[in-house]
């Protein structure tokens, strides 16, 4: 999920000009501009792009064991099962993989914890050392951890296609709020203008914003949060 730049200052110059519209107060406008380009600009893309840099690299991490274990089998040493994922793997784990500096298959592997900091891949670890040193067929000792793994994918999917839902939902009610909010202003502009004279009801149209940054976020805390709890 790629949202670049253009995407959040776009978001930002809409309701910095809704803002304008509604209140007919170029002082409000830029406080509430301001809020909103320092969260969109600011805040947003950084949180955003960590969350979603922290879960490619975990499925990364899931692909990565995944095809080790089943090359691992085939190959029955880890210099093998290396030498077979290495065609399957992304170029900054081969760039990782260069600077562990080191021909040992298995020293790698532990250096390669830096770049997948999980506790799967602390197990996935733990499974190698074992097979190496006592023997044992490797798909039987890491069934639980290939299973854990299937259910981790399935569980982030399904609760990213319940997040998409949410926010659309999210997103259509307070659309609806604010095409309500247009059509007061320009459906029956006489009583609005009126109302624009009165300094509590542009604060309250300040408010109005101010909340609406807060949902954003608070919606914002909670989608990562649950997709985090996987």
């Amino acid at each position: 999920m790629k949202i670049s730049v253009f995407h959040f200052s776009l978001m930002a110059t809409i309701f910095t000009a809704l803002a304008y519209i509604t209140s007919g107060n170029i002082y409000l406008a830029t406080i509430i501009g301001s809020l909103y380009w320092g969260y969109f600009i600011g805040y947003l893309p950084k949180k955003l792009h960590a969350f979603f840099s922290w879960h490619q690299r975990e499925q990364e991490g899931f692909r990565f064991i995944n095809a080790f274990i089943i090359a691992l089998s085939v190959k029955k040493t880890t210099s093998g099962a290396f030498e077979a994922v290495m065609g399957q793997i992304s170029e900054s784990l081969k760039q990782e993989i260069v600077e562990a500096n080191t021909i040992d298959s298995f020293q790698i592997l532990e250096y390669l914890r830096t770049y997948f900091p999980f506790s799967l891949y602390e197990m996935f670890i733990t499974i190698i050392d074992l097979q190496t040193n006592q023997g044992g067929e490797i798909l039987s000792m890491a069934t639980l951890l290939l299973a854990t793994i299937r259910r981790m994918e399935t569980d982030y999917q399904e609760k990213m296609l319940i997040a998409k839902r949410k926010l659309t939902d999210f997103i259509v009610l307070w659309a609806m709020t604010i095409v309500v909010l247009l059509f007061a202003r320009f459906g029956i502009s006489s009583l609005f203008e009126t109302m624009l004279a009165s300094p509590m009801f542009i604060i309250g149209i300040g408010v109005f914003y101010m909340f609406l940054l807060y949902a954003i976020h608070s919606w914002l805390t909670r989608f990562i949060k649950v997709t985090n709890n996987v």
